[in-house]
């Protein structure tokens, strides 16, 4: 599910209003979660598009994007999309963004 959450949100991401400030969307290297690098974003603007991209992979269907075969996707045989992440993010904030110490 998270390789397929990848090629999803990466894909809306970088085709969104945002493109031009959109750094990185990917996967840790330890596979434990994402990385999401921004510039020129502000927090509430970085907040809402992953809320709009959790839309977007809640409602998805058909091929997965750069996933139909070897050239596109060293995993492309490894994809399969989870229960969506929209709750989690219902309400978020800035201070959300926070972590405590």
């Amino acid at each position: 599910a998270g390789h397929t959450f990848e090629h999803l949100f990466a894909t809306y991401a970088r085709n969104s209003r945002f493109a031009d400030s959109i750094i990185y969307c990917g996967p840790m290297g330890c596979q434990t979660g994402f990385y999401f690098l921004v510039r020129d974003m502000k927090p509430s603007d970085a907040i809402a598009l992953v809320q709009e991209s959790m839309a977007f992979i809640a409602a998805y269907e058909g091929e997965i994007p750069g996933a139909a075969c070897s050239r596109e996707c060293g995993n492309y045989r490894d994809h399969d999309l989870a229960s969506s992440m929209i709750p989690v993010l219902e309400g978020w904030k800035e201070e959300n963004l926070i972590y405590e110490k």
